[in-house]
């Protein structure tokens, strides 16, 4: 327990952008180094603080709901 507790404060200071998922429709709160480090695979699909891999809705869509579990990481 104790170790996920570190991993849940490190999260937090993470810094997110929120990324609506055209799947789901949740707007996912996903680490900025997802978008532009050497693990973005350039099709638009990220993975959330939640471990749902997003995939992007167009920027001229709505955001969507807040995912309630990337809320709590």
């Amino acid at each position: 327990m104790g170790n996920h507790s570190r991993s849940r404060s490190a999260r937090r200071d993470l810094a997110t952008v929120t990324i609506t998922c055209v799947r789901d429709g949740h707007a996912h709160a996903v680490p900025d180094v997802q978008i532009a480090g050497p693990q973005a695979d350039g099709r638009g699909r990220y993975v959330a603080l939640c471990g749902h891999v997003v995939t992007a809705a167009p920027m001229i869509d709505p955001e969507g709901a807040p995912c309630p579990l990337c809320s709590r990481s």
